[in-house]
């Protein structure tokens, strides 16, 4: 005869459990991004207000990191309380998740300017596409460098230079990573930030799993 199963080891309790922990993870990276969703809420949306929308982008990149660092402790410990997880990886990853996003946010703001008052300026509609294209490869950077600061612990320069090394080393990771920032960038363009802070845990979730090849890559070779 087979084995009974332990209480608490069944399906409805794996989805419960899995259920529990994506609203947790919601929740804590709905507390962590309040202060400046809340503020660009109340922001109209207008070209004259980009950078002040850029620094509310920025402000929002240690909770981005910080889900990052949770979904993987998640893998580590099934019963793990997302919230510790959560504040302890928002600690200890805050301070380079700025440093390593401030460049492109500015980047992204920049752009954004620049396509928005490019005609009045008289900047070339090819500067402004460039400025398009370098912006989109740079999100695809941050996006695996903040899934390697979040996980390991490298020095800034070397978490950048490893990024950058990903973008072409996994392809099918940096398309999904693209593919995933662009479904949240449409959401709060054609919705509100509100949409995407339900959505937070999940979004989270898929990006961090579609970086796993990328995390399993640097272990192996990076990790002594």
């Amino acid at each position: 005869m087979a084995a009974p199963q332990e209480f608490g080891t069944g399906i409805l309790a794996r989805v419960t459990k899995q259920t529990y922990w994506m609203l947790a993870l919601t929740a804590c990276l709905a507390l962590a991004v309040a202060v400046p969703c809340g503020v660009s809420i109340f922001l109209d949306r207008d070209a004259s207000n980009i950078p002040l929308f850029a620094v509310m982008v920025w402000a929002c990149a240690p909770g981005v990191s910080a889900a990052f660092f949770t979904c993987q402790q998640r893998t580590r410990d099934l019963d793990d309380s997302p919230f510790a997880a959560f504040f302890y990886g928002l600690r200890r990853n805050t301070v380079g998740a700025l440093v390593l996003s401030a460049p492109v946010v500015g980047l992204g703001g920049l752009t954004a300017f620049n396509a928005a008052f490019g005609a009045t300026a008289g900047i070339p509609t090819g500067f402004v596409w460039a400025g398009v294209g370098i912006t989109i490869v740079s999100l695809v950077w941050l996006s695996h460098a903040l899934h390697i600061h979040s996980q390991f612990a490298f020095r800034w320069r070397d978490v950048a230079r490893l990024g950058l090394y990903y973008v072409t080393a996994t392809p099918r990771v940096s398309l999904g990573a693209l593919s995933l920032w662009v479904f949240s960038l449409g959401i709060v363009y054609l919705t509100s930030d509100g949409v995407l802070l339900l959505l937070g845990g999940v979004v989270s979730f898929l990006l961090w799993r579609n970086a796993l090849p990328l995390l399993a890559d640097v272990r192996a070779r990076f990790i002594a």
